[in-house]
């Protein structure tokens, strides 16, 4: 099972750079804007990781 990588930024053109790499080296990623949604799947376990700019 791959591990699975939350990515939480505006920026559509980081998050495109970014997932590439990750998916890449055979990481599950998972991109979302910054909301209350997004940090109860942090909360709930759902992420092996997360990064966020702030």
């Amino acid at each position: 099972m791959s591990k699975r990588i939350l990515i939480v930024d505006d920026s559509t053109a980081f998050r495109k750079v970014v997932v590439q790499a990750l998916e890449g080296e055979g990481y599950e990623v998972v991109v979302r804007k910054q909301d209350s949604s997004t940090w109860s799947r942090v909360q709930r376990g759902q992420v092996n990781f997360s990064a966020a700019e702030s």
